[in-house]
């Protein structure tokens, strides 16, 4: 434990650690939008693909809406602790599902988790990102704000055999700006993964490991791809990829304009009854 916080109660500490649980019937949430926004001014879903030739119209889409404060979902909120970063400097929550006897870490968050000049750097290499967006699935397609683009080894919907191994266009290095392109992806996934290192120990070698098994180390340490999101969200959905002790890292490089009395941007993880509040500089 931190020397400045050691004596605290685990909820106080810099580094704390809470226990959750896996929530039952979770599958009745997909496709849910959770929203605090009031029903006059919540987001539309986009209109469904016009129907092409010889082939039915679309059916109409489901649209659900639930606000993730309501007690009956029995949410837990974690919120950035000011005054604990202050003691100590660091602000981690680890969180562990006890299973079998056996507790095994899931999920972490940290907040104001970068220096300014690393965030920054961060910011300027999201800024410059100019990959051809991902098509989402289609539970997801009705909700498509914004932007979604990936970089590294290309890892397109369905996720084909073979896939893996070959990078986007603009990391082919034919040119100076594919080889810049290439030291930003470097930079961002080292960055991500060390800071990953601190939320997540054991983090940088079952990414190793895992990419070593894929035969995916061409680009860089890891072989990792990044996803660069604008103004993005989605549905509440099932992410079955199978990461074999990998996990998925997310960092929020920049907030502007947010309500967050109606908790714009936060993060649900539904199968175990998280909400993040995320902030710039936060990752999770």
């Amino acid at each position: 434990p931190c020397a400045k916080c050691g004596n605290e109660n685990m909820e106080d500490r810099c580094v704390r650690i809470l226990e959750v649980f896996e929530k039952p019937n979770v599958a009745s949430l997909r496709g849910v939008v959770m929203t605090c926004a009031p029903p006059d001014d919540r987001l539309k879903p986009l209109p469904p693909p016009k129907a092409r030739d010889g082939k039915p119209a679309p059916r109409p889409r489901k649209i659900c809406y639930m606000n993730p404060e309501d007690p009956n979902l029995g949410f837990i909120w974690i919120k950035p602790r000011q005054e604990t970063f202050k003691r100590c400097g660091l602000d981690i929550t680890r969180f562990v599902l006890k299973h079998e006897g056996r507790k095994n870490e899931i999920v972490s968050v940290r907040y104001q988790a970068m220096s300014p000049e690393i965030l920054a750097q961060l910011l300027d290499n999201h800024r410059r990102v100019s990959v051809r967006g991902v098509r989402r699935r289609e539970d997801m397609q009705a909700w498509a704000y914004g932007t979604m683009t990936g970089s590294g080894p290309r890892q397109p919907m369905g996720g084909a055999k073979g896939d893996g191994y070959g990078p986007y266009a603009c990391h082919s290095g034919d040119t100076p700006d594919d080889i810049r392109a290439l030291f930003r992806h470097a930079v961002d996934t080292d960055v991500l993964v060390e800071i990953g290192e601190s939320i997540m120990p054991g983090l940088r070698t079952d990414l190793k490991k895992m990419t070593n098994i894929d035969e995916v180390t061409r680009m860089g340490l890891y072989g990792l791809t990044t996803f660069t999101c604008s103004n993005y969200m989605s549905v509440i959905h099932p992410d079955n990829d199978e990461c074999r002790g990998g996990c998925y890292l997310c960092a929020q490089l920049h907030q502007s304009g947010t309500n967050k009395l109606w908790h714009e941007w936060d993060f649900v993880y539904a199968g175990y009854g998280l909400v993040i509040e995320t902030w710039t500089n936060t990752v999770w």
